[in-house]
């Protein structure tokens, strides 16, 4: 855009341009509160007569949500200081703490390791008993993220981490989060020894990694909220067929009983995918036959948890969904499946032939004599 722009238009679209050193006098930077990097801004009452201050931002999570929470740190130092408006509770934390939030308030210091003498700190509040059990069970649980984690080889980065760590840990529900590396940890002290080695691994051109750590539950592991969970218990029940132990959960985002109570239950969500298997272990005890059509599935890893759980399925339909790779049917393998029906799915237009359609699906499911609605030869039966 500036090939047939004036100099001074040039010079105008310069001035425009952000402030890359921060160094700006009498004012400050600040980058987006959803970073991932600290947030870092120089900022000062008289810019003529007094020094800029480098200050960083520290996450919520340990602090707390109130606002007003300024963090200076000094240059050379492995620690930075949080001192609240009023000048009272001042905590010293590690500068790896530093995080993304804009707005956050020091009033429990037992989230610190240190704390100045003379500081005043205030006490949490007592709450529900059940509650607080709750945010205990939530709080084993922590999400660990690696920043900048997928430019490296799974494997290097996985032995690194657990090699430095000073806790043995396995790693749960990893995946990747745009160019970072995010999997869980079960307990607060192997998120304190990940937390520890930030900045401990290099990688080849001398990069040392970041590693962040929050209190959160694997998706593999949430369910939705009581009054949710009962009427979906409802709902199924209903569905069960005792007589024929068949299970029809199909088209469940537009159940008409759902729906009337402003619910909706998408099972291609890991969410509502695990409170349903939870409901079947409690409330369903045997399923021959399942129906999962029309749920907009894109991958059978639900399923694949349910396997564990009632192994006896032989007959399920997976139609009108949207799988795309035959490669799913291999986390279902578990089941002896004789009738399946997958129609109306993008993987079936892979198969031109009927005959390769077939063999595929008898590579995992080799007793199969019924594929969609079709009666089809045995296996071991010569054409």
């Amino acid at each position: 855009m500036y090939g047939g722009s004036t100099r001074k238009e040039k010079k105008k679209c310069r001035r425009k341009r952000p402030n890359k050193g921060g160094q700006r006098r009498g004012g400050y930077r600040l980058t987006s509160r959803f970073n991932p990097y600290a947030d870092v801004r120089l900022q000062s009452s008289n810019p003529r007569t007094m020094p800029m201050l480098p200050m960083v931002l520290v996450p919520a999570e340990l602090f707390g949500q109130c606002s007003g929470t300024q963090v200076y740190k000094a240059m050379h130092s492995n620690t930075a200081k949080v001192v609240a408006e009023d000048g009272r509770d001042r905590i010293t934390v590690p500068v790896e703490s530093k995080g993304q939030d804009i707005e956050t308030h020091v009033h429990n210091a037992e989230s610190s390791s240190t704390v100045e003498e003379g500081a005043e700190v205030s006490q949490p509040k007592a709450v529900d008993s059940k509650l607080g059990a709750e945010e205990s069970a939530k709080d084993d649980w922590h999400k660990i993220t690696v920043l900048h984690g997928k430019r490296y080889k799974k494997e290097w980065l996985t032995n690194q981490l657990q090699k430095l760590c000073p806790v043995p840990f396995q790693l749960t529900d990893l995946h990747y989060a745009k160019a970072h590396m995010v999997f869980y940890v079960p307990d607060k002290t192997t998120a304190n020894g990940l937390n520890s080695i930030s900045k401990k691994i290099k990688t080849k051109i001398g990069f040392k990694l970041i590693i962040l750590t929050k209190a959160e539950i694997p998706p593999s592991l949430q369910v939705v909220d009581e009054a949710t969970m009962e009427a979906m218990k409802l709902c199924i029940v209903k569905r069960f067929d005792a007589a024929t132990s068949s299970l029809n959960l199909s088209n469940m985002y537009w159940d008409t009983e759902l729906k009337a109570q402003n619910i909706r239950v998408p099972l291609n969500q890991k969410k509502y995918m695990n409170s349903v298997i939870a409901i079947i272990k409690d409330n369903v005890p045997v399923i021959d036959h399942l129906d999962m059509s029309d749920n907009k599935l894109y991958s059978l890893n639900g399923l694949a948890d349910l396997v564990s759980v009632r192994g006896g399925v032989t007959s399920l339909n997976i139609s009108h969904n949207e799988l795309k790779s035959e490669s799913e049917l291999e986390k279902i393998e578990g089941w002896n499946l004789e009738m399946l029906w997958m129609n109306d799915n993008p993987l079936c237009n892979h198969y031109c032939e009927q005959y390769t359609y077939i063999s595929t699906v008898r590579r995992w499911f080799p007793n199969v004599v019924r594929l969609d609605g079709q009666a089809v030869l045995p296996a071991n039966c010569n054409n």
